[in-house]
């Protein structure tokens, strides 16, 4: 019985070694083991556990701190970032902004394709002005008569390509890049060349009165 008591305290003593006197205010002084224990049993002396070698780590809580985060890396713009108007400088207005050109004579991008005028689709059979539409994406001339380069290519009236097939006039039609007789009938000089009628070689085949008569290269009405 004497052993088994002996044992007992001895694991005792160790588990108070282990976990230290909770009376010590820092846990570590040594737990002493009785003379008369030791001398009988000296493999039960136990092991100096002193407080300090199990001290945890000085953390300090400047070392836990966060990131400065200040509320301006992450503030929504101010109103000096705003255009004129209080809005955003950089926004565009779609409600201003046209979605189809229908100008198409001011040299202006108006509905801000990258297109203007004539070369805009939107303009395709569209004035670009007096005398003149836009077809092909360019302009052409469509007033044959004003002595007006009306698309401002250079070439005028008959002269421009545009005008081929067009009046240039009563009873005048331009043709290879001139102004010709279409009414051989009318006693009149309809393409200014002061040649009248049947006297005009534009009018050769051309009807000059009633009953199927038609003018004759020696200028006669037959």
């Amino acid at each position: 019985m004497s052993c088994a008591r002996s044992l007992l305290v001895g694991l005792a003593v160790v588990v108070l070694a282990a976990c230290g006197d909770s009376s010590s205010p820092q846990g570590t002084e040594d737990l002493a083991v009785p003379a008369d224990l030791l001398a009988a049993r000296p493999d039960l002396a136990a092991p100096d556990l002193a407080a300090p070698d199990l001290a945890a780590p000085d953390l300090a809580i400047a070392d836990l701190a966060l990131p400065d985060l200040a509320l301006s890396d992450g503030a929504p713009p101010s109103a000096t970032d705003a255009g004129p108007s209080g809005t955003d400088a950089g926004a565009v207005d779609a409600g201003s902004m046209p979605t189809t050109e229908t100008s198409c004579t001011d040299g202006t991008d108006n509905d801000g394709d990258g297109l203007t005028d004539c070369v805009d689709p939107d303009c395709a059979n569209q004035s670009c002005g007096t005398g003149c539409l836009c077809s092909g994406a360019m302009k052409t001339e469509t007033l044959c008569a004003d002595n007006v380069d009306n698309d401002g290519d250079g070439p005028k009236d008959c002269a421009d390509p545009d005008c081929a097939g067009l009046s240039c006039g009563s009873g005048c039609t331009c043709s290879g890049g001139t102004r010709t007789e279409t009414n051989c009938a009318d006693g009149v000089d309809n393409d200014g060349d002061a040649l009248k009628d049947c006297a005009d070689s534009n009018c050769i085949g051309r009807s000059c009165a009633g009953g199927g008569k038609t003018c004759r290269a020696n200028g006669t009405c037959q």
